[in-house]
């Protein structure tokens, strides 16, 4: 008899893979895909069942129905975790890094599903972060059950109805999952899950009940090919319209529920919908036994089918790679944000080296880089200014000689300000050396770039301009302002950036994995100025009485929709590489401001 495969089982999974990798890809547009999952789990439960229910059951066939379906899981299983853990070792920070070795004890052991619930964090909390593995978990309640079924289906099989205890264990399952108050153990723990796979042993019952109709020859251990998984049926002439029909619609069924929005966020809702969903799954089983006929959908037919093959595949490897590039690049940029530019090339200058000594204190530096222009620029400030070197660099591109570079964590251009900060950031050593290395080199340029909201004299918010003109500190910057001008031509001062609460780039990194809207992670204007202006008001009251000063406004640089932009909105990289330091997309995004500003001045000093 020609046998052909049933293609019901390859479209329900179809079905289920197409909805999962909405609900991972768009969640916005499929926010019930995860539902898809519950499909598959029916699907293992008829096909165990149809195993179990051999007449000539046994250790034996129990046993090599094992080693055949782990052949078929484990080789690709055990590859896509282990490619996981080589590839990500490249891009991902230390810290992740741990965390993945960890997932992955688990994965090995098929036990994902446990770990949530020792953590007591819900799928949907995870699923929110960058959990490179957290799609094992299914296999590993897949697995579970695989061990357990011979001891529930070969009882249930000894029933004169098996029907009636499937019906009272899957009800009392289903009703454990739905009530239980731990939401990890509802979700992950398999006797929760035990009813879906039983929806698939009742499709099987309820098909031996309709034995005029029932598939003949079943051969599901004959090959011990991939398909083995696959029942076969006898090929149809005759077109069985009224089951065709209903075939198509229950199909449509399940689309409209993996797709259509939540209704509600109550946990009895969700169990109605998983239940509504699973069931639909098990009649799709049932129909698809009575007829195999897809005449007038043959190419949507093959198409789904062909998918349904990979879909186990698929499965395996759409978590790891489902993510936006930026979930790698946000890696990245927190990764190093503290490998400088000049700690691999410094060029350590030997003339700054007699007025400083070449300091103790780690990412302190004194360099200097030659250029094919005319202008000599000496740039200095705090870890700010360590970010920005490259930026500043490319915004004077070809139009400088020598540019000098002076830079230490937290400690200021104007010294007196330090007090505090010498025991730790050993500011003293540089105390004084910033007029001496004007006074040597008398650049034309003086580049200033530091964070200075962390200081004391710039704290406080005052009420109007002339209030900031008579303050202490500003008095103190603009006699440092009178002193460096006497060995320059123009001195810039950058506008300072705010800083975080949290890092951007980390976070940025889950929430494109998760397909968050990141805009929402933009600083509110008025927590920016109350943070960032005290100290810049003080800086530009302070150059009143300085011709050569010019402030850098760049606020304007990363304004988008009355927020202040943590992250480029095309790229989805984020600005900052930690909570207090801009990235280079960061930097990149000031320079166009620093460019207009810089040739304007070597205009007027015709350089």
């Amino acid at each position: 008899m020609k046998k052909q495969k049933n293609p019901d089982i390859q479209l329900l999974r179809a079905a289920a893979i197409i909805s999962v990798l909405g609900f991972h890809l768009r969640p916005e547009y499929v926010p019930q895909g995860y539902l898809g999952v519950d499909i598959f789990f029916a699907i293992s439960g008829y096909l165990m069942t149809v195993i179990l229910h051999e007449k000539q059951l046994s250790i034996k066939i129990c046993l090599r129905f094992y080693e055949r379906r782990l052949k078929r899981l484990l080789p690709a299983y055990i590859l896509i975790v282990f490619l996981t853990l080589a590839i990500t070792s490249f891009y991902i920070i230390s810290t992740d890094y741990d965390f993945l070795k960890i997932d992955t004890l688990w994965s090995m052991a098929f036990v994902t599903n446990f770990q949530s619930m020792f953590k007591k964090e819900t799928y949907f909390l995870l699923i929110s972060e960058y959990k490179f593995l957290l799609h094992t978990w299914s296999l590993s309640v897949e697995i579970q059950y695989y061990l357990l079924a011979p001891l529930i289906l070969i009882p249930i099989n000894w029933h004169s109805n098996p029907l009636i205890p499937l019906v009272i264990l899957s009800a009392f399952s289903w009703s454990f999952q739905s009530f239980i108050p731990y939401p990890t153990i509802s979700f992950g723990l398999v006797f929760s899950r035990i009813w879906q796979f039983l929806i698939g042993s009742i499709a099987f019952y309820v098909l031996q009940g309709h034995s005029a109709k029932m598939p003949e020859n079943i051969e599901l251990l004959k090959d011990p090919g991939d398909n083995d998984d696959v029942l076969e049926i006898p090929s149809r002439k005759h077109k069985l319209l009224k089951y065709n029909v209903l075939r198509f619609l229950n199909f449509v069924a399940i689309f409209a529920i993996c797709f259509m929005p939540n209704l509600s966020n109550n946990e009895l809702y969700k169990s109605f919908i998983r239940l509504i969903l699973t069931i639909f799954g098990g009649i799709s089983i049932f129909l698809g036994a009575q007829s195999n006929s897809f005449e007038r959908f043959s190419l949507l037919a093959k198409f789904g089918t062909y998918l349904g093959d990979i879909s186990y595949s698929v499965y395996l490897v759409h978590w790891p790679r489902v993510n936006h590039p930026a979930v790698v690049g946000n890696q990245q940029i927190a990764a190093q944000c503290n490998q400088l530019e000049m700690s691999k090339n410094c060029n350590w200058d030997p003339e700054m080296l007699q007025i400083a000594k070449k300091p103790k204190k780690t990412a302190a530096y004194f360099c200097s880089y030659n250029g094919t222009g005319k202008a000599k620029i000496f740039f200095t400030g705090n870890s700010y200014a360590l970010r920005q070197l490259a930026g500043i660099k490319k915004a004077l591109e070809g139009k400088y000689k020598k540019l000098y570079f002076a830079a230490r964590p937290a400690c200021l251009t104007f010294e007196s300000f330090n007090k505090g900060y010498e025991s730790y950031w050993q500011c003293g050593e540089i105390f004084n050396k910033t007029v001496q290395f004007l006074e040597k080199f008398k650049p034309d340029f003086l580049i200033i770039s530091q964070k200075i909201s962390g200081n004391n004299g710039f704290k406080k918010l005052l009420n109007s301009t002339e209030a900031y003109i008579e303050d202490k500190a500003t008095i103190e910057v603009a006699r440092y302002f009178q002193m460096f001008s006497k060995f320059t031509q123009k001195i810039f001062v950058i506008e300072p950036h705010p800083t975080c609460t949290f890092n951007p780039a980390l976070t940025l990194a889950k929430a494109v994995a998760q397909n968050k809207n990141i805009s929402t992670y933009n600083l509110y204007l008025t927590k920016v100025k109350a943070q960032v202006d005290p100290g810049w008001q003080r800086i530009k009251a302070a150059m009143k009485g300085c011709p050569k000063c010019t402030a850098i406004d760049v606020r304007d640089d990363y304004i988008e929709n009355g927020r202040y932009a943590v992250s480029d909105s095309r790229t989805k990289l984020s600005f900052f590489c930690d909570n207090n330091h801009l990235s280079p997309p960061g930097v990149e995004r000031m320079i166009p401001t620093l460019k207009k500003s810089f040739n304007q001045a070597l205009t007027e000093l015709n350089l």
